[in-house]
């Protein structure tokens, strides 16, 4: 199939590819797992309402990314199953971000205006 037919799956390779080359992603995570990763993330999530009333309506390419994690940027990847426990803990306000945490796993950022994942870190 050709990428550049596909416009979901194009916007998708765009994405990644531009994660290796600022380093936000290890070429050892290929396109495949972005995909994957990404495609989990939208059955999962999006849709749900988290703590707070806040339902999830979308992603950030950086999200799919912090998901995944990478060797270069010496940052652990995150279990799509610890977020969603983390989204139903009680948030805290931080600017226009809603904070999430789950001791000792992980913290999710979302955007309280949009409903978008924006980032998720580790412990």
């Amino acid at each position: 199939m050709n990428l550049r037919y596909n416009s979901g799956e194009w916007e998708q390779y765009e994405d990644y590819a531009d994660s290796v080359i600022k380093g936000d992603l290890s070429a050892f995570a290929d396109f495949e797992l972005y995909k994957i990763i990404d495609e989990e993330i939208e059955d999962s999530l999006v849709g749900i309402v988290a703590n707070g009333g806040i339902r999830i309506k979308g992603k950030s390419s950086g999200f799919v990314n912090d998901v995944i994690g990478s060797v270069d940027a010496k940052k652990s990847g995150v279990e799509i199953s610890d977020i969603h426990k983390a989204l139903k803990t009680n948030p805290v306000k931080i600017g226009d971000d809603w904070c999430y945490s789950l001791d000792g796993v992980c913290r999710v950022y979302v955007n309280a205006t949009d409903g978008n994942l924006e980032e998720v870190n580790p412990w």
